[in-house]
């Protein structure tokens, strides 16, 4: 299935290009992040590059107030556990699943005077107080998120995507619902339905791909908290594809996709 992965480099500073900052962070040859320790708010393109033999992906969270590392490890194993999340603790974006040797990224704004940390979302196991990297934002907040042609919608529970096209997409991703989500995209096999992904998706299979072609496109974000947005780029093929998501409400529960959060669409 569908997976996002993140880049970053070892650098502790923050360069301007204009009014869109970037972030580098780079995923070593074990999958350990190495994470800017300070940025600047505003417009930030954040780039993930994955040195490691295995999927990546930089997941941020937002901290509200004070808290130790140990209270937001805490926090963040419940909310993974899909247990009711602390009210301190919010998805913040990020980039999604990356290959093995590969550099995705992804435009978003980050908020002055908050506190972030990143974790390898596609690490196996529980973070451990070393998987968790604090970035201390502050500064002047600039720019605005770039204008997009295609626009993809996370609601409450479902998706509404406008102004995919084959080829690479610049796309806006805006969570326009309440609850965190992410999109996980995959390509659907000609003669396969919605229908039929949802039930391969639910089931326990772990072998084969199911309705999706192994060499079909797909891509996944990281979560979002409702009401923010953040510009990623997808590579697409013609065809139909699944869109769908497994993350959990706030007060914990099913995977979205269990309460029906997957929608088709067609890219021409």
């Amino acid at each position: 299935t569908p997976a996002i992965t993140i880049t970053a480099c070892a650098e502790d500073d923050v360069s301007v290009a204009g009014v869109v900052r970037t972030l580098e962070i780079t995923a070593g040859s074990k999958g350990a992040l190495t994470v800017p320790k300070r940025a600047a708010p505003g417009v930030t393109k954040l780039t993930l590059r994955n040195k490691s033999k295995g999927d990546a992906e930089a997941q941020l969270i937002r901290i509200e107030g004070d808290h130790s590392r140990s209270d937001v490890l805490d926090a963040l194993g419940k909310a993974l556990s899909a247990k009711p999340w602390k009210d301190f603790l919010f998805a913040a974006g990020g980039v999604g699943m990356t290959d093995p040797g590969e550099t995705r990224s992804a435009t978003q704004e980050l908020e002055a005077g908050t506190t972030y940390y990143v974790f390898n979302a596609s690490a196996e196991g529980r973070p451990r107080p070393s998987d968790l990297h604090k970035i201390e934002i502050s500064g002047h907040k600039e720019g605005a998120l770039p204008e997009t042609d295609a626009t993809v919608s996370a609601t409450d529970y479902g998706y509404t995507a406008d102004g995919l096209r084959s080829g690479r997409n610049e796309v806006t991703f805006e969570n326009a619902g309440r609850q965190p989500h992410h999109l996980l995209l995959g390509q659907l096999r000609k003669s396969a339905t919605i229908a039929d992904a949802r039930r391969f998706l639910l089931s326990d299979a772990d072998g084969g791909s199911g309705p999706f072609p192994p060499a079909g496109s797909e891509a996944a974000t990281s979560v979002l908290e409702g009401g923010t947005s953040q510009v990623i780029t997808l590579d697409l093929k013609p065809g139909k594809y699944a869109l769908y998501c497994f993350a959990a409400d706030r007060r914990g529960g099913p995977p979205h996709i269990v309460r029906g959060m997957v929608n088709a669409v067609t890219v021409k």
